[in-house]
């Protein structure tokens, strides 16, 4: 084994999940109901092998609601470690500023997503998943989303 492979085989692996900030013309975004977890969530999932951010987020979009959709920008990565067990669970969190833009109609697999609504985020915040909210309020704590350079945070915590 060469030393280059063997460096390579043996750095850290993190878990890469994205999801989309998904926004209708009224400012609403879409939030999704899912049938293996107890709180909603943003359309979205885990990166496979092989595959890039982009790629991901544009299959798990079309996996879980069926619709194409605009990507704007990356809007804020969130670093995160728990503990679980006797070992750390690490994950980089991305997630993108998107539009519904053609208002062709959601389509949810129903296996996996069980509901769908448009919401703001006073409403939103009641029903996410409080890390997702913890991001969120970044997001919407800045005077513009469509202008909003990519946030950084490290288990929900603005660092930059």
């Amino acid at each position: 084994m060469n030393n280059k492979h063997e460096y390579i085989i043996n750095l850290p692996t993190k878990r890469i999940a994205v999801g989309v900030l998904l926004l209708n013309q009224k400012s609403e975004f879409l939030i999704v109901e899912q049938s293996y977890r107890d709180t909603w969530s943003l359309p979205g999932g885990t990166v496979d092998a092989h595959e890039s951010p982009l790629q991901a987020l544009k299959r798990e979009i079309y996996e879980e609601i069926k619709i194409d959709v605009s990507i704007k920008r990356c809007i804020l990565i969130d670093y995160t470690n728990e503990k679980i067990g006797n070992r750390t669970d690490e994950s980089i969190q991305l997630l993108f500023l998107g539009e519904h833009t053609k208002n062709e109609p959601i389509a949810i697999d129903s296996e996996e997503i069980t509901d769908y609504k448009w919401s703001n985020f006073d409403e939103a915040k009641t029903l996410l998943n409080p890390k997702i909210t913890k991001r969120l309020e970044h997001i919407f704590s800045e005077e513009n989303i469509h202008t909003i350079q990519c946030i950084l945070t490290e288990n929900g915590e603005k660092i930059l």
